[in-house]
């Protein structure tokens, strides 16, 4: 979670309106824009919250039996383990969630995932 103040991010849009994405014109884009300026301009207060997801990734964490940190690492399959004693591997409880945190989030501008308290 992001807070920008209110002033900052209508500069930020203003000249994204002067620069489009690839594949885009000037005319096609400012339009796009615009709505957007409105709709910041006519929230109430002068901070502006942003919440980008995290894509969900399984990580497997590593325990060590004397004081080493335990670390994190991206959980990519198959993990090849070198050590002098065998190690032990706990089943993954969940990755699969029935719902996406994204589709929860109720965004006022989904493109730069601006939330809409």
């Amino acid at each position: 979670m992001r807070t920008i103040n209110k002033e900052e991010f209508l500069t930020y849009l203003a000249g994204s309106k002067n620069n489009p994405p690839s594949g885009k014109t000037r005319s096609e884009w400012a339009p796009w824009v615009e709505k957007e300026i409105e709709l910041v301009k006519s929230k109430p207060g002068q901070f502006i919250k942003v919440k980008r997801p995290l894509p969900i990734t399984p990580k497997l964490n590593v325990s060590f039996t004397d004081d080493t940190n335990t670390v994190m690492f991206y959980g990519h399959v198959p993990i090849i383990v070198f050590g002098d004693e065998p190690c032990k591997i706990s089943p993954l409880k969940s990755c699969i969630r029935s719902t996406n945190e994204a589709e929860q989030y109720n965004y006022l501008i989904k493109r730069l995932y601006v939330m809409n308290e």
